[in-house]
């Protein structure tokens, strides 16, 4: 997704999707044009537009507190929280671990409506004491929350109410992955009827609504495998060792070259999309990608070194080799990157791409597919 940093709120990157922009858009001129005008008739045209622009942003940022309802209560339970994304669906707060009891993941799940129910209370006692346009704005704003409330409780992954089934699940089986599958079946049927209903509204009713229906529901589903899929695969990934995944003694390059030097050598001998960057005793110093070499102007190849290019080793995830696959993979979310450089002793010993990873969780999907084939036919 092509998202925009706005800003961090205790640590946590706040993040823009541009279809924000489409969904604003669309709640604005509904204010504007539908709902102010049948609320308030008196008003002007520039008034309409004006509160309903002022309730369109008052509305993200209610989205955006309920994410960080859900952000800060996995945060006080040692839960990490990378960012928060808002998006065409809503918001979401990404976690770069579980929760490792039901209890903490029932807490986390439910601290989203929490809030939005308490804003839409609290907005809705507030426009009492307002008048004209500035209480039907509020009242919409008091309304839509306690909607979307709602909404995210369905017993549905990837919602807050399938999040919260499922930890109840969890705890009554004492395995995460039975509530997860769980879960999942309860979600399927979910957007299975959401889709029949979609497709009703869409021949009889409204094709607008009738298509984002459909639209919802797809989501859901496909969010609620993938919730399946990672859940399947926990297992598996904390017992592959980084040694395993990683490609042992790769290319490096020193820090002192020139990108001119590490194009027509390392880059050329080896061909590979990055290299770990070493300094003078051998250490690793950072990663270098052959993208970032190419968005620099060509007439800065002789004098930029690669130093001056890589990206920190703070900013890479740098696992040991006896390190689990789980681990790793959380320790990548942390740091917002797809590479890893293996470390031993400060020095580079493997490096890990995309592909490493991609490549071995389609190995496990295929050796979990075959061990429920087995269980299926006994």
């Amino acid at each position: 997704m092509q998202s925009l940093t706005v800003g961090r709120i205790r640590g946590i990157e706040i993040r823009v999707n541009w279809s924000v922009l489409v969904i604003a858009a669309l709640v604005t001129a509904s204010l504007a044009e539908t709902v102010l005008p049948s609320a308030v008739e008196e008003a002007s045209t520039t008034e309409y537009w004006v509160a309903a622009s002022l309730t369109s942003i008052a509305f993200f940022v209610s989205l955006l507190a309920h994410e960080l309802g859900h952000a800060l209560v996995a945060a006080r339970h040692g839960v990490g929280v990378s960012r928060i994304d808002l998006w065409l669906f809503g918001g979401v707060a990404h976690l770069t671990s579980r929760p490792k009891t039901p209890g903490v993941a029932a807490r986390i799940a439910v601290a989203g409506p929490l809030v939005s129910i308490a804003l839409g209370l609290i907005l809705l006692i507030v426009q009492i004491r307002m008048i004209r346009i500035g209480a039907a704005a509020i009242a919409w704003l008091g309304l839509i929350n306690l909607v979307l409330a709602g909404f995210n409780l369905l017993p549905a992954l990837p919602l807050d109410g399938g999040r919260i089934f499922q930890a109840w699940r969890w705890h009554k089986t004492g395995s995460e992955r039975q509530g997860t599958s769980e879960a999942v079946r309860l979600s399927l049927v979910i957007s299975g009827t959401m889709i029949g209903l979609g497709v009703i509204q869409v021949l009889m009713i409204n094709l607008t609504s009738g298509l984002w229906t459909v639209l919802i529901a797809w989501f859901i589903r496909e969010a609620a495998r993938v919730e399946l899929d990672q859940t399947m695969l926990e297992g598996p990934l904390k017992s592959t060792t980084v040694a395993e995944l990683m490609s042992p003694e790769p290319a490096v390059v020193d820090a002192d070259e020139t990108l001119d030097e590490l194009v027509t050598g390392t880059a050329l001998r080896h061909r590979h999309a990055a290299f770990p960057v070493v300094d003078a005793d051998g250490h690793s110093t950072g990663l270098v990608t052959m993208t970032s070499v190419q968005r620099q102007p060509r007439d800065t190849w002789s004098t930029l070194t690669v130093g001056d290019l890589a990206t920190p080793l703070t900013n890479v995830a740098t696992p040991a080799p006896g390190d689990s696959v789980a681990d790793l993979l959380e320790s990548m979310a942390e740091h917002g990157g797809h590479r890893a450089i293996v470390l031993e002793d400060g020095n580079v010993v493997g490096i890990i791409s995309p592909s490493d990873v991609t490549r071995l969780i389609a190995a496990l999907k295929l050796a979990e597919s075959r061990v429920e084939l087995a269980d299926t036919s006994q």
